[in-house]
This record gives C-alpha cells, sequence and structure tokens, in this order.
C-alpha cells in the first residue's frame, strides 16, 4: 500500500525538483522494507564517518567550486560560468531557493537530452555517490549549530555544479547542430559531449579513464576513495581531458 500510494503521487507529478524528491522517496521506501545485514548497515555507517572530516574541512562558507571544478569551464564558456557563479548565493540561503533552482534545471528543455548523455548532475539530498564529492557525509549536515552552514554550502555547491553543467551541455548540443551534426540522433556524439561537460567540471567518468570493467568497480567504490583520496573524481576529470586518448 505504501508503495502505491507513493508511485502514484510520482506519476501525478508533472516534471521537476518535486517529482525527483518524490522518487527518492520511493526508493527510501523499497528500501526500509528490504531486509539488511548487520555488516551492510555497520557499512554504511563507516562510509559516513570516514567521509565526516573531509565534509566539515571543505564545507564551512567554501564557494570554491567556480575556480576548482569549474575552471575549465569558466576557460571555454565564459557567459554559462558567470550564469552558474551567481546562481549558488540564493540556494545558500535557503531551502526553497534551491529546490527553485534544481526545478528550473529540470525543466530546461535539454534536461531530457543531458540525462541521456550521462550528464552528471548530484543532490544534496541523493545517496553518497550522487553527491558533490565535498559533502559526501550527510551526518556532516545533521549536527546541532555546525551542521547549519554545512548545509548551505552543500546547497550553494550543488546548484552551481548543476547550473553550470545544463547550461555548458546546451551550448555544446547548439554548437554541434550548428556545425550541422545531430547529436540527438547520434547516440555516441551525445554521449561524448556529456563526458566533456562532466570532465570540465571536476566530475570524470572512471569508465572513461580505465575501461568498462574496471571503471564499473571504481565508481561503486568511489564514496570510499573519496574518504581517502581528496576529490578523486576531479582528478580522473582532468586526466580525461589531458589524455583524451
Amino acid at each position: 500500500e505504501k508503495l502505491v500510494a507513493q508511485a502514484q503521487k510520482v506519476q501525478e507529478l508533472p516534471l521537476g525538483y518535486e517529482k525527483y524528491k518524490a522518487t527518492q522517496e520511493l526508493a527510501e521506501v523499497i528500501s526500509r522494507e528490504i531486509p539488511r545485514t548487520f555488516a551492510a548497515k555497520a557499512g554504511d555507517w563507516i562510509l559516513e564517518l570516514a567521509n565526516l572530516p573531509r565534509a566539515y574541512m571543505a564545507s564551512f562558507f567554501d564557494f570554491s567550486f567556480g575556480l576548482r571544478q569549474g575552471i575549465v569551464a569558466l576557460a571555454r564558456h565564459p557567459k554559462d560560468f558567470a550564469r552558474a557563479f551567481k546562481s549558488q548565493f540564493k540556494p545558500f540561503l535557503s531551502e526553497k531557493n534551491y529546490e527553485l533552482l534544481m526545478d528550473s534545471v529540470m525543466k530546461d528543455p535539454n534536461f531530457g537530452w543531458a540525462a541521456e548523455a550521462k550528464v552528471a548532475f548530484t543532490d544534496i539530498n541523493a545517496k553518497l555517490g550522487l553527491r558533490e564529492e565535498r559533502y559526501m557525509s550527510s551526518l556532516a549536515e545533521r549536527i546541532p549549530i555546525f551542521g547549519s552552514p554545512v548545509r548551505a554550502t552543500n546547497r550553494a555547491y550543488s546548484a552551481m555544479a548543476n547550473k553550470l553543467r545544463m547550461d555548458t551541455f546546451s551550448t555544446l548540443l547548439k554548437s554541434a547542430e550548428d556545425l550541422g551534426l545531430n547529436p540527438r540522433n547520434n547516440e555516441e556524439l551525445l554521449r561524448s559531449i556529456g563526458n566533456l561537460v562532466n570532465d570540465m567540471t571536476g566530475r570524470g567518468s572512471f569508465k572513461q579513464l580505465t575501461g568498462e570493467r574496471v571503471g564499473h568497480a571504481l565508481e561503486m567504490a568511489a564514496p570510499v576513495l573519496n574518504a581517502f583520496f581528496f576529490s578523486p573524481r576531479l582528478n580522473v576529470s582532468r586526466l580525461n581531458i589531458l589524455i583524451p586518448a
């Protein structure tokens, strides 16, 4: 009954961030009903705790995404970068502003194509592997007093990242079409554009660097890697750009 009720809610909502959140809740309902071993639960807590110091070190009023993860996009797409940089400050101030920005990203006419291209959109409410690397610990946001600035900075960081990825993808899609190409009917070209957007914004693919099998294992292990190495996806993105072969 819980599943049916939540599924109906998802179906009734229009495309946007509210539908996304309702879908996440549906996944949570399913997850809660599946029995989990003590070892699995302990593993989740260990990952959260391992990532906690990183989340605090990099979280207090940190607006460095633009000149760190996003600096390659700045060099080639300054207009998209400027819009994205400006967009991070309102989400910093409130949860509602973050939701409005995410809703605008998901209602972009090219969002479906960006998702098809595997552009790496992230969210502050997602599981660890789908968060920005600096915020792979929800525990950091729950600690009284100190958790509030961490959450606010996470909102700003993720807002700029998603806005920059969406706008840069749209620009590259249009550029390809202006050249007489048709990425909407060319899966390989579409995925190449998606990979480039991810690399330019610090969200590199392990699969692109190492191959499918090894890359898949590293993708699954990303939260573990993030606890012991500083921003592994960012490092991979730089390697992908420097060594495109």
